[in-house]
């Protein structure tokens, strides 16, 4: 502070512009910076197109129960989450009523992913799963405008029958429908 203080007590008009001058550039380079919301990620064993990994700087236009904190998924937390995805898969469709399907792998193999993850109120590492089927889509853009950098919540038949979304809890192995407990 006494060094500023100095500066600006001093006739020398050039300093100050100068100093002035260094403090926008720094404090601009220094407020600028954004922190990153997502970036892709492609594992061709488990899923032909790429997927989209959301950070905890995203704010997501869900609502999460209370008590959770958001958190970058790892490739590793990915790779769990999918596989968790392939075991479980069946064990939920039954005990919701549904079909079973064969091959879980090849059903969603085409679709494009995005992930979100959080700790719920327990401090269990959950992630979400929000698949997105592009074959179906004639128009793509249209359909899932921004896919890459915004979590899709869509309503109506088409986005009933060309999303999926699953929470898969990676602490204790389990799989939900679009439900955080």
């Amino acid at each position: 502070m006494v060094f500023l203080f100095h500066i600006f007590t001093k006739n020398n008009m050039r300093k100050k512009i100068k100093f002035l001058l260094i403090w926008v550039i720094i404090s601009e380079a220094a407020f600028s910076q954004q922190l990153p919301i997502a970036y892709r990620y492609a594992n061709t064993d488990l899923f032909k197109n790429e997927s989209v990994v959301f950070t905890e700087n995203y704010h997501p236009p869900i609502k999460l129960p209370a008590g959770t904190k958001l958190f970058t998924p790892s490739i590793q937390d990915i790779i769990q989450s999918e596989q968790i995805l392939i075991e479980q898969y069946n064990i939920l469709m039954k005990k919701e009523g549904w079909q079973e399907q064969k091959n879980i792998k090849r059903k969603y193999y085409k679709y494009k992913r995005q992930y979100i993850g959080f700790l719920d109120s327990k401090g269990d590492k959950k992630i979400i799963v929000n698949l997105l089927n592009f074959k179906r889509c004639k128009k793509p853009d249209a359909n899932y405008p921004n896919w890459d950098s915004e979590y899709l919540v869509g309503f109506g038949s088409y986005y009933e029958k060309n999303t999926r979304r699953y929470v898969i809890n990676l602490d204790s192995r389990m799989i939900s429908l679009n439900t955080f407990d």
